[in-house]
């Protein structure tokens, strides 16, 4: 969940190029001339992505109350609120007040809140990037076809190296022959 996140962050932050807003004004720009489907397909997801706020506190799904055996009552607080204080409280940069609006909430909860969220944002990234190649077959954008088959993910990664194994007795120098290259030092 963790790497989801951190690969998503960049479309929900504001400051990055691919921020989700700047894609849509610009698969908008192009969708302009690709007939109402597709143009209305673009209009839908700008929506959806629209209910996506890092700082919002809107219930996308559910909202948590929790009351302690002492009678105290944590604050309703929205999946959204939750979702983020974890991507940003516990994840990514010990945002303290984040963490200290949810805290009697726990860490479980926020990640209880933040797994379908990102699940969310995920699913949205993937129907924005599958508008892309539809308007490339329409002849409305020019991007290479290296573009959407570039490898980003290690499908491996169970890896095995061969080495060789030597012994000698302890304080025993390596024979130079034995010794490590290293290319303008010493090993």
């Amino acid at each position: 969940m963790e790497s989801a996140a951190a690969r998503v962050r960049p479309i929900l932050l504001v400051t990055e190029d691919v921020h989700h807003r700047k894609v849509m004004n610009a698969l908008s720009f192009f969708a302009r001339d690709a007939g109402t489907e597709l143009a209305g397909k673009i209009a839908a997801l700008r929506g959806e992505w629209t209910r996506i706020q890092p700082r919002g506190t809107d219930v996308l799904g559910s909202s948590v109350q929790i009351q302690h055996p002492d009678g105290t009552r944590s604050d309703f607080l929205s999946d959204t609120e939750l979702a983020f204080a974890w991507s940003y409280g516990d994840v990514v940069h010990n945002d303290v007040e984040r963490l200290a609006a949810t805290e009697m909430l726990g860490f479980e909860n926020r990640y209880k809140a933040a797994a379908p969220l990102v699940a969310r944002v995920v699913l949205l990234a993937l129907s924005t990037l599958g508008a892309t190649p539809k308007l490339k077959a329409l002849g409305l954008v020019d991007l290479p076809d290296d573009l959407f088959e570039t490898e980003v993910v290690v499908r491996e990664t169970t890896f095995r190296n061969r080495a060789n194994v030597w012994t000698a007795p302890l304080g025993r120098p390596i024979p130079d022959h034995l010794r490590p290259h290293c290319p303008g030092g010493e090993a």
